[in-house]
């Protein structure tokens, strides 16, 4: 009889450590899965729009691009920043965050946008770049 409880014993380990072995297994198919759809979500979580453009007035402008705040968020904008050039602040560059490509390129082709331009005199054609930040450090 021992030894039939130590051959049960035993089937009982083999069993417990297979279950072991397939929770273990799937345990790590689970974070793989999670990694690569995070890595999908981090690959969509935004991208940076860099517009440059010469400007009649600054002045006015500004009070133009301040008026379409609306609109900007309406596109998925969650934060700018806008620059001058040293020698010439009519020479504006405007770096956006914008949470997609497809949200930024809408924003590009939208009629309010055109229109902001015009009135903003805004001088030729912008100059666009569509990036995607790879990394981001502060010091």
């Amino acid at each position: 009889m021992k030894t039939s409880k130590i051959e049960i014993s035993a089937n009982s380990r083999k069993g417990s450590l297979r279950i072991l072995g397939t929770l273990f297994i799937a345990a790590v198919v689970g974070i793989v899965a999670f990694g690569a759809g995070r890595a999908s979500i981090e690959a969509d979580e935004g991208v940076t729009l860099v517009v440059r453009h010469k400007v009649a007035d600054l002045a006015k402008w500004k009070t133009i691009f301040d008026a379409h705040e609306d609109v900007r968020k309406q596109f998925g904008w969650t934060s700018y920043q806008v620059l001058t050039e040293l020698g010439d602040a009519n020479h504006v560059t405007i770096i956006g965050r914008i949470r997609s490509a497809a949200q930024a390129k809408d924003f590009g082709k939208s009629a309010s946008l055109k229109e902001a331009m015009q009135k903003g005199g805004v001088q030729g054609p912008p100059d666009v770049t569509l990036l995607k930040v790879m990394e981001d450090k502060r010091y």
